[in-house]
């Protein structure tokens, strides 16, 4: 699991990885206007400052050096 991978690769003060299963949490994507999966979403102080989509981005050492 590549979630898991980069968020034991990051260890910075102030920065965490979540995962969300949208076919489990349909409410919380919708209210996050998720459109794709997957989708790589980045926040700072609580609001969303970009997105990476697609599965050939989405690896453990390219996630842990976006944030």
């Amino acid at each position: 699991n590549y979630w898991l991978q980069a968020s034991e690769k990051t260890c910075k003060h102030n920065h965490a990885f979540a995962s969300v299963d949208c076919s489990t949490d349909s409410t919380l994507c919708h209210r996050q206007t998720v459109t794709s999966c997957p989708l790589f979403r980045l926040y700072t102080n609580g609001r969303p400052i970009g997105n990476i989509t697609g599965s050939s981005f989405l690896t453990s050492a390219n996630m842990k050096n976006s944030v």
